[in-house]
């Protein structure tokens, strides 16, 4: 019974990587900035920046997700910034990243 516990959590668990990784890549590849890419929801056990994105694992394994610039409304503060801390400013245009240099 145990184990059969942990073979299916291990299998949901590749399905997830597999699943959210696709939304990752699939951004990546049409130059969207993203911001959060996290297995499990909740808090953040684990977190590793790597270049622009912060990569993390967070307390509830039932799920995952892939946080993309844009994603969220503005504050009421009217100061330009998202929830997540990232101002417009902060996110690199797809030109700037990959040829331009003015």
């Amino acid at each position: 019974m145990l184990l059969t516990i942990v073979a299916f959590l291990f299998v949901l668990s590749v399905v997830i990587i597999v699943h959210e990784l696709g939304h990752f890549l699939v951004a990546k590849m049409n130059g969207i900035y993203v911001i959060t890419f996290s297995i499990g929801f909740g808090p953040k056990l684990l977190k590793l920046r790597f270049g622009e994105t912060e990569y993390a694992i967070s307390a509830l394994p039932f799920g995952g997700y892939v946080k993309f610039a844009g994603e969220n409304e503005t504050d009421d503060s009217g100061d330009g910034k998202t929830n997540g801390n990232v101002s417009e400013a902060q996110i690199p245009t797809l030109c700037s990243r990959l040829c331009c240099t003015s």
